[in-house]
């Protein structure tokens, strides 16, 4: 049958139709998944698009007078201490900016491969009820597209942190303790003058913190604000005042008659004694907090950003750039890991960085010259705990529609995927009382516990002085390994033996028992291991002439 010129136009109408349906279909969904990536909270948008009135005052505190020594009351003890307590000469004048008002970062956002696929996180159940395009991110309060990100991950931390001595005290008494979200403004052109400089900030800071708990505050975290928002959304009006979320019974007319009483004795901001300057506002009394978690982070999305200068230390700083000349082929300048390298390998030889070429000292000089100040500080019980360990396990992220596993392609339309994995780790923490005795036992049966497959959350989650976002309710305790597993690879070693041809070291799982036979009876000798011999860079451990075996355990 002969094909006519008819025939062959539609066929060919056809093919293009169908695949500009195509085309336009997968870049809906594209569009979808870039728009599920990229998402932000209502109170974002009104972050990065209205105007805030600048926080230069026309007047600064000179002097600042603690208002605990005013009322007799000795400090309380803080833990959060900036450089802002440690500046010598120079005044540290605060430049105060929302979160978001820098210019983002050529990694963060999403991204296309080479050949314009973009990647994608996609239900394994092959529907659409789980679509995000992978995004990266700088988790920078301060990036205009990491911002919403980086508060919701800086809002997990600081939920599992406040919420740890409620659940050690749930957990001991079985009595719940409600969470409390308070706006606390003290007087307003008082305020403006102090936080003008970052010493008198931060002093008035640790007072405001005291007063919290002298009045009522078992613990929480509070979180500085500079401006409101009008309410016709129109601009951030300068207007300082403090977040407060935590526990405990507030009793803020107590607190603002002391203060009024304070100022008529000493005349601080010049009230005259009515107590009309302090205002505390709770945020939907009555009600049950439906989320630690999103509070904070709805807070950190307009929360203060301070940087300040001050009195650099360049004596100090100029250690940071010494490494060990063995290492002058690993582009290093962190302290940590240059010094102590250093130390460990036990030689007077050094290597200043400036050899290297693309190391940028303009911009390392900056950043010494310049300090952050804390975005928020933790006070009370919330800051009396201690971390007995971290329990790490790698997951597989799941679907919230339907359950199923996530997974990963480079392209919508790619039939390769890789399950969308992470690693979950969970923090176990004690309260300070009790942190000796508790670590004291898990230190001293820490091998039986592992031995039978048991891991430092399994072993929190018997003891009431211990708390875990697993303890907690934060999240679920859903090891990828059962206990049998565990206690398996916990008795197994990898150990490298010297080849049948004598040529190499070829490397066996065994297990300890195993092992121990083959030390008896001859056949291996015991590694000799050496601190000066090691090999940090690459993570491994060398062991002195003949080299007989390297084991370790497998996990």
């Amino acid at each position: 049958m002969q094909t006519n010129l008819a025939d062959y136009d539609s066929r060919r109408d056809d093919v293009f139709i169908t695949a500009l349906e195509k085309g336009s279909k997968l870049a809906e969904l594209e569009n979808i998944a870039v728009q599920a990536a990229l998402s932000s909270h209502v109170i974002t948008k009104l972050v990065l698009g209205v105007d805030f009135q600048s926080t230069m005052y026309p007047a600064i505190s000179d002097t600042y007078v603690s208002l605990l020594e005013l009322m007799g009351i000795k400090k309380f003890k803080n833990r959060n201490v900036s450089k802002a307590r440690m500046v010598s000469e120079s005044v540290p004048y605060v430049y105060w900016s929302l979160p978001g008002r820098i210019t983002d970062s050529a990694v963060c956002g999403v991204h296309r491969s080479d050949c314009g696929d973009l990647p994608v996180t996609v239900c394994s159940s092959g529907t659409n009820d789980y679509l995000k395009a992978r995004a990266m991110h700088c988790w920078r309060l301060r990036c205009k597209t990491c911002m919403n990100a980086a508060a919701l991950r800086k809002s997990v931390q600081m939920e599992q942190k406040v919420i740890a001595p409620v659940d050690i005290h749930k957990r001991k008494t079985g009595t719940e303790i409600q969470f409390k979200h308070w706006s606390i403004s003290p007087p307003q052109e008082w305020l403006k003058k102090i936080i003008q400089r970052a010493d008198h900030f931060q002093l008035f800071y640790d007072d405001l913190l005291g007063l919290l708990q002298l009045y009522g505050f078992a613990g929480g975290c509070v979180v500085f604000h500079p401006w409101r928002l009008l309410d016709d959304n129109s601009l951030w009006e300068f207007s300082p005042h403090f977040h407060a979320v935590g526990y405990g019974f507030f009793e803020n007319m107590k607190m603002r008659n002391d203060l009024a009483y304070l100022d008529s004795l000493f005349c601080v901001w010049g009230d005259d004694g009515l107590g009309e300057s302090w205002v505390f506002k709770q945020i939907h009394p009555g009600e049950k907090m439906r989320s630690v978690r999103y509070t904070f982070a709805y807070i950190l999305t307009h929360a203060g950003l301070g940087k300040f200068s001050y009195d650099n230390n360049w004596d100090i700083d100029a250690e940071d750039l010494i490494i060990p000349a063995e290492y002058s082929g690993i582009k290093k300048s962190v302290k940590c890991e240059g010094l102590r390298a250093h130390n460990m390998l036990r030689t007077d030889e050094q290597l200043w960085h400036e050899s290297y070429s693309d190391f940028d000292f303009l911009s390392w000089s900056k950043e010494r010259c310049v300090a952050d100040l804390p975005v928020h500080r933790y006070f009370g019980s919330s800051n009396q705990t201690r971390i007995l360990g971290v329990y790490a396990d790698r997951r597989v992220r799941v679907c919230p529609e339907c359950g199923a596993a996530l997974v990963r392609k480079n392209s919508l339309h790619s039939c390769v995927s890789v399950p969308a994995d992470y690693v979950h780790t969970s923090k176990i923490r004690v309260q300070r009382s009790d942190f000796d005795s508790v670590s004291d036992f898990w230190r001293a049966n820490r091998d039986v516990y592992e031995s039978d497959g048991f891991s430092v959350l399994d072993f929190s989650l018997t003891l009431p002085q211990c708390s875990s976002p697993e303890s907690s309710g934060l999240t679920v305790h859903r090891p990828s390994e059962s206990i049998e597993e565990r206690a398996s690879k916990h008795n197994q070693v990898l150990v490298y033996l010297w080849a049948k041809d004598d040529i190499g070291l070829d490397p066996v799982i065994m297990t300890k028992d195993e092992l121990a036979e083959l030390r008896r009876t001859g056949d291996i000798y015991s590694p000799i291991y050496d601190p000066d011999d090691r090999d940090l860079s690459a993570g491994r451990v060398t062991i002195r002439k003949p080299p007989m075996l390297l084991n370790f355990p497998y996990f």
